[in-house]
C-alpha cells in the first residue's frame, strides 16, 4: 500500500485515513475492476518515494499559500496562488513531501510538485466543496460538498453517508480495511464528527454554541486531529507520532483552511 504506514494506522499519503487496527494493513489491496467497483490497486505504476519526511505538517491558507512546518520538506512547484481571495478549502501531502493536491471551492483540485492531475467528479460556479481524500493510486479518492455529499473520483468505491447538514459539511477522513475504503467520518464545522460505514466512533472537539469553528480532520494513529479556523487545532483520543508544533502564528486573521499532518 502506497501510504504512511504507522503501527495499527496506515496514513494514506498524508491525508492520514484511518486503518482497521483489528485486521492485518500488510494484506494486499484487491485489484481494481474495469467497472471501478473495487478498491485501486495501491502497488501498481507508482512512482518511488523520496527520503522519509521528519514529523510535521502543511498549513495551507485561504490564498493558496502553503508553509511546511517541523522540518518538513514540501516541493511547491506549480501551486496554485489567489493572492487576497478566500478560495483554497483543502490539502493533500504526498507522504515524501514531493508535491500533493489542493481543492478549491468550486471543486477544482490543483496538483503541485510531481503530483500527477486529477480531474475533479464536481465543478461549479459558488463556493461547494469542502474536503479532499486522495487514495495511495494517487488518481482515486473523494470530494467531500458542503452539504455532506461524498463524490467519488478514479477508482474510489462509493460510499454512503447517513448523515448530511446544508452547508455545515467541513471535514472528510475515510476508514480502511486491509487498504480498501470501507466507511469514514465527516466533521460539520460545529464540532460533530459523523461516523459512517465501519467506522468507529472517535469522540468530538469542543463546541461552541451557534459559532462555526472546525473544518478540517485527520485520522492518526490514536485518535485524530480536528482543524480550525484561526489556526486551532484540538487532539480526539491520544494522536501520537506527529507533534503538530512550530506552525505561524495566525491567530489575528481567519486564514487557516487546512493543517496537514505528515509523519516518516
Amino acid at each position: 500500500m502506497r501510504s504512511l504506514a504507522i503501527t495499527g494506522i496506515a496514513l494514506v499519503l498524508a491525508a492520514c485515513s484511518g486503518d482497521d487496527t483489528t485486521t492485518d494493513t500488510t494484506a494486499p489491496v484487491p485489484t481494481a475492476s474495469d467497472d471501478g467497483g473495487s478498491p485501486p490497486k495501491a502497488d501498481a505504476g507508482l512512482r518511488p518515494l523520496g527520503p522519509a519526511q521528519p514529523s510535521g505538517g502543511v498549513l495551507l491558507e485561504a490564498d493558496g499559500t502553503l508553509i511546511p512546518f517541523g522540518g518538513v520538506k514540501l516541493d511547491t512547484s506549480s501551486a496554485p496562488s489567489w493572492q487576497g481571495k478566500d478560495v483554497a478549502r483543502s490539502l493533500v501531502v504526498l507522504s515524501d513531501g514531493s508535491g500533493g493536491w489542493v481543492l478549491d471551492g468550486f471543486g477544482a483540485i490543483h496538483a503541485f510538485g510531481t503530483a500527477p492531475k486529477i480531474t475533479s467528479p464536481i465543478g461549479g460556479v459558488d463556493d461547494v466543496a469542502r474536503a479532499l481524500v486522495v487514495l495511495s493510486d494517487e488518481q482515486s479518492g473523494y470530494v467531500l460538498d458542503r452539504d455532506g455529499g461524498l463524490h467519488p473520483f478514479g477508482k474510489a468505491p462509493a460510499v454512503m453517508s447517513s448523515w448530511t447538514g446544508k452547508d455545515q459539511a467541513r471535514g472528510l477522513d475515510v476508514h480502511l480495511a486491509n487498504g480498501a475504503v470501507d466507511g469514514g467520518w465527516i466533521l460539520d464545522g460545529f464540532g460533530g464528527v459523523h461516523a459512517f460505514g465501519a467506522a468507529t466512533d472517535l469522540g468530538v472537539p469542543p463546541q461552541y454554541k451557534d459559532y462555526d469553528v472546525w473544518t478540517k480532520l485527520h485520522v492518526v494513529e490514536g485518535g485524530a486531529y480536528v482543524i480550525g479556523r484561526w489556526g486551532l487545532i484540538q487532539p480526539l483520543g491520544k494522536p501520537a507520532g506527529i507533534p503538530l508544533t512550530g506552525l505561524p502564528d495566525t491567530k489575528d486573521a481567519d486564514i487557516v483552511r487546512d493543517i496537514v499532518p505528515v509523519s516518516a
